[in-house]
């Protein structure tokens, strides 16, 4: 029998209490029985300690008297977490009814995992679904289980790929405590693609597993993450990938045609905005007219899968 009382949710926060009212508020809603801390990331607590008074004392909050940056903070929730299971929340985030239950059990099911993701919806500022982050209605096994870099390297980096939301990953810390002792260093060598290199760490001795059923809601608003991305950190993400031996051929094929179709995409939309300056990183291991017919074909795919979605609202 599984139960909530086995999950600590740790809500990565900073000075926004709009948004972290509204995560805190789910959690106490479909996670009651569960251990709840906030972990705020900005020098200012004024508005942050406003909002504490609000809630009851079993709510832990800790504060900070600098902004520490995404690493360090998510770091302190491997310290304070005390029970089996952590899950990391951003505060623009809140889970929906089910997670809880699902995801333990689906986690419990494999002796093999240190991790379960799942797919969510976005919401605007007054709580209305959008659209999902991963289509779902059409796949016949909801669950994927990744149980090597490659599988991952397939996922995210075909021409439908799409990444493994990191909030709200679900650990198993008996078997993901090792990534306490890289965050730091994976910060500052992959910066925003950190997400991705703690997953390939994760991947190197067990397995992650991607529930499609959406279980959590995401904010979509200006100073996103996803919207403030700067792709020079995902090319130092692949480049890694590509340098390492760790990887297949095939797996790495893979990389090629996706670093070489964003360069060509980016390039394109550079002529017809003055404004865009693209950034655009080229070594030997991926510079190579053998993988040009891929990429073309690549790139016409990927635009026609991206029409066809777009036309489906999707």
């Amino acid at each position: 029998m599984v139960s909530d009382k086995q999950i600590t949710f740790c809500i990565l926060s900073y000075n926004r209490p709009d948004y972290l009212k509204r995560c805190i508020d789910s959690c106490l809603l479909y996670a009651s029985d569960s251990k709840i801390i906030i972990l705020d990331n900005s020098y200012d607590q004024s508005l942050i300690r406003n909002l504490q008074k609000k809630y009851p004392d079993f709510i832990e909050w800790h504060f900070s008297d600098e902004t520490l940056g995404y690493a360090k903070n998510f770091l302190r929730s491997f310290a304070l977490c005390k029970s089996q299971y952590l899950v990391a929340l951003h505060d623009d985030d809140r889970i929906t009814k089910e997670f809880c239950q699902t995801q333990l059990s689906i986690l419990n099911a494999n002796n093999k995992a240190s991790a379960i993701s799942c797919n969510g919806y976005f919401i605007d500022s007054s709580n209305t679904r959008i659209r999902p982050l991963m289509p779902y209605k059409k796949i016949f096994n909801k669950i994927k289980v990744f149980s090597s870099k490659d599988d991952y390297i397939a996922h995210k980096y075909s021409i439908v790929g799409s990444c493994i939301p990191f909030s709200p990953m679900m650990f198993d810390l008996n078997k993901a405590m090792h990534l306490k002792h890289i965050i730091i260093d994976r910060a500052k060598e992959f910066g925003q693609a950190i997400d991705a290199i703690l997953i390939i760490d994760l991947l190197s001795d067990s397995d992650v597993i991607l529930n499609y059923e959406p279980l959590y809601e995401c904010g979509d608003h200006a100073g996103q993450d996803s919207k403030v991305y700067d792709n020079f950190w995902e090319s130092q993400f692949m480049l890694y990938l590509l340098r390492g031996s760790s990887i297949s051929n095939k797996a790495k094929k893979i990389i090629i045609s996706f670093y070489m179709t964003d360069i060509i995409i980016n390039w394109a939309k550079s002529l017809f905005n003055k404004d865009m300056s693209v950034n655009i990183i080229i070594s030997r291991e991926i510079f190579s007219l053998k993988v040009i017919p891929n990429v073309m074909l690549a790139v016409f795919t990927r635009a026609l899968i991206k029409l066809k979605l777009k036309r489906k609202g999707i």
